[in-house]
């Protein structure tokens, strides 16, 4: 009997160890408290530089900001595909899993009103080495902002960016 409890315990149920759903970026925002306290995976753009961090769609944009909190202690491979990001700031693509926090607050410097603890960063795209709003960005590079992410579900990937 001790040693079912000792193998159960160690087995754990982990967060690590479950598959996070595939959610659509639009149908997050549009019911946030659905998923709220919920492990998710949602494709969508990730702006970053600094004092921002916004994961966002072009046709969510409007309708709220969402903060990555990226905590210090990550997995390495979560690590390595960070640090191949573009330095200081940047604009990519990638399918993001962590923990949802979909009750209406203020993250990250006050300004979004919900925030994504990043957990997993996988099938990232450098879109731009400009951290700048999608308006602002070079047309080719605006093109390329969310391209995918709102029609399909996207495969496994590696983790590691494409240079486009």
């Amino acid at each position: 009997m001790r040693l079912l409890l000792i193998l159960l315990l160690a087995c754990g149920s982990g967060a690590s160890a479950q598959v996070a759903p595939f959610v659509s970026f639009v149908e997050l925002l549009k019911q946030p408290s659905s998923f709220d306290g919920k492990r998710i995976s949602v494709r969508a753009t990730y702006r970053y530089g600094f004092e921002w961090q916004e994961v966002y769609c072009l046709s969510s944009r409007a309708t709220a900001k969402v903060w990555l909190a990226i905590p210090p202690e990550l997995p390495s491979s979560v690590q390595k595909a960070l640090r191949r990001l573009p330095k200081h700031q940047g604009t990519v693509n990638a399918t993001f899993t962590g923990l949802f926090h979909g009750a209406r607050s203020a993250y990250g410097d006050g300004g979004y009103q919900y925030q994504l603890d990043l957990e997993k960063i996988e099938q990232v795209e450098i879109v731009s080495r400009s951290g700048a709003v999608a308006e602002t960005l070079a047309a080719n590079e605006r093109s390329r902002v969310c391209q995918g992410t709102e029609a399909e579900r996207p495969g496994q990937g590696a983790g590691l960016p494409k240079k486009h």
